[in-house]
């Protein structure tokens, strides 16, 4: 006999670990389980999700250079790349080059190399070159003290790795781990963290102040959060039109007005509508992305700029 959803997915007092309540009903009724495989197939999606290098690029150079820029122009925004070198003391653009340097001579099936041959390549003075490899670069002893110190190690994470893709060995030689993670360390949103561990060196006081001491991490973080949406939307608008008399897609300013809520409901970020239902969007950032991380065992980075 076959069973319904309710049935096959069981009840709580099933589930033997405490379990996030992701907001997922059935029959009306939270359901443990419900969530547990919700997260278990958000983790495995991401999981095995090939890496698009073409819309990674695409995202970054939007979210994190021409949106600002065209803000700045208007007298607001902030300079993320000015920012980024002010704090941590490298132009983003210098990671930038020598990880996708590496990223090429990986791909091509040579992932073990010699840093002073890419500095060369680059024409970097060494001071150049010492710098980058601080951020990304680590020993065996200080890639396992990462992997150690990873609350989700073991899990679903790659967060050491993705952090210091590269391993310096013995011999001077360093070794790519995986070129995509030298492609998402760079490109993704882990240069946020390279501004976060300058905040919290400055906080300490062991770095010398900067123009930027008095920014708060989260002020930026919000800022890059409202790019990507803006980012998103835009995606969007690609696909389905925004205006006119075929309007297709509505954001979430448009559904508040159009539908009134009650206090403490949510409202997704953009619905696009097709002939017989809506198509919901919604930008998976703050806290509904935390409640599947937890559940799910997934760095957050990894989801950071993802669409459920």
């Amino acid at each position: 006999m076959a069973l319904a959803l309710n049935e096959h997915l069981g009840t709580e007092s099933e589930i033997s670990e405490p379990v996030p309540d992701l907001g997922l009903r059935i029959d009306g009724e939270p359901n443990a389980r419900a969530s547990v495989l919700a997260a278990d197939m958000v983790a495995n999606q991401f999981f095995n999700a090939e890496l698009d290098i073409a819309s990674l690029v695409a995202r970054f150079q939007r979210r994190w250079r021409e949106l600002p820029a065209e803000e700045l122009a208007a007298g607001r925004g902030f300079d993320l790349d000015g920012i980024y070198r002010s704090l941590v003391g490298v132009p983003l653009g210098d990671v930038i080059n020598f990880a996708t340097v590496l990223w090429g001579v990986a791909m091509q099936g040579s992932p073990v190399l010699d840093p002073f041959a890419v500095q060369q390549r680059l024409s970097w003075r060494r001071e150049q070159l010492d710098a980058v490899l601080e951020l990304l670069e680590r020993d065996w002893h200080d890639l396992l003290r990462a992997i150690d110190d990873d609350e989700f190690a073991g899990a679903w994470s790659f967060n050491a790795f993705e952090r210091f893709p590269i391993l310096l060995l013995d011999s001077g030689e360093i070794v790519v781990i995986n070129p995509e993670f030298v492609m998402n360390r760079v490109y993704g949103w882990l240069p946020m963290w390279d501004i976060a561990s300058a905040m919290e060196s400055l906080e300490e006081g062991v770095d010398a102040a900067s123009e930027y001491s008095d920014l708060k991490l989260s002020t930026v973080v919000g800022y890059l959060r409202s790019n990507t949406e803006r980012y998103v939307l835009e995606v969007l608008e690609s696909i389905a039109p925004r205006h006119g008399t075929f309007k297709r897609l509505r954001d979430e300013d448009e559904l508040i007005a159009a539908y009134p809520r009650k206090k403490g409901d949510q409202v997704c970020d953009a619905v696009i509508e097709e002939a017989d239902a809506w198509v919901a969007f919604e930008v998976s950032l703050p806290d509904s992305l935390d409640r599947v991380v937890d559940a799910g065992e997934m760095p957050l980075h990894r989801l950071g700029a993802s669409i459920l």
